[in-house]
C-alpha cells in the first residue's frame, strides 16, 4: 500500500514532525494511514492495530496514540484532502445508488 509511504514522505517535509523518533513516526504514520483508509472505506485495522502495538513497545499503545493525536490528525487530514477529488460520484458505490 502506498499511503504509508506517502505519509512517511509528508513527515519528512513537515517541521512539526522533525522532533519525533522513528518508533513514534511509525505509530503516527500507521495511525494516520488507518484513519485515511477508513475514510475511503478501506479496512486496515487487522494489520494496523498490532503494528501500532508493536511499535509502542513497553508503552500503552492507546496512550501513545493519544499523546500523538494532533500529529496523527494533521497527517490523516493531508492524506484525506489528497484523496478527496471533489467529485460527488468519486465513490463507485455512491454513483450506482
Amino acid at each position: 500500500m502506498l499511503i504509508p509511504e506517502l505519509c512517511h514522505a509528508l513527515v519528512g517535509e513537515c517541521e512539526e514532525f522533525a522532533s519525533i523518533d522513528y518508533a513514534l513516526e511509525e505509530i503516527v504514520v500507521e495511525s494516520a494511514t488507518y484513519i485515511a483508509c477508513a475514510s475511503a472505506g478501506l479496512a486496515t485495522d487487522v494489520d494496523s492495530v498490532p503494528y501500532v502495538a508493536g511499535w509502542a513497545g513497553d508503552n500503552d499503545p492507546l496512550a501513545v496514540v493519544g499523546e500523538a493525536a494532533q500529529l496523527i490528525d494533521e497527517l490523516a487530514r493531508l492524506i484525506e484532502d489528497a484523496l478527496d477529488t471533489g467529485d460527488e460520484h468519486s465513490n463507485p458505490a455512491e454513483a450506482a445508488a
